[in-house]
């Protein structure tokens, strides 16, 4: 099981990432091997779960969301109340995406659970 943890505003690195978590994905999935990939948003990364026609992430995430069940996208809920009350407005997640009530916590579970862990 892998857990990508995006906490980077660079886009190039953004889409880097879901070049090789696609590829992971479609790799296994050939290979008839299955494992959890989980993608998790906080700190300056919440733009790439932004639900937003402006966004191209957005619409790749929804896919690789929809195409392979063994992907999750977990956002951070505090990161979100923090941009909300900065903000004045809500901010929206991409439809598929799920709320943890914090990155560190849901990273340090993993961890204990033996997940590999790769910060972006």
């Amino acid at each position: 099981n892998v857990m990508v943890h995006v906490t980077s505003a660079d886009k190039y690195r953004w889409k880097i990432i879901l070049n090789e978590i696609e590829k992971s994905l479609i790799m296994a999935e050939s290979k008839g091997e299955t494992f959890k990939l989980r993608l998790v948003t906080n700190a300056k990364g919440m733009g790439l779960v932004k639900h937003s026609k402006n966004n191209p992430f957005s619409k790749r995430l929804q896919k690789l969301i929809a195409k392979h069940p063994n992907f999750t996208v977990k956002v951070c809920k505090q990161t979100l109340k923090r941009i909300e009350s900065r903000s004045k407005h809500k901010f929206k997640i991409i439809p598929g995406a799920q709320t943890i009530p914090s990155a560190l916590g849901e990273v340090i579970e993993k961890r204990k659970k033996g997940w590999i862990y790769i910060k972006l």
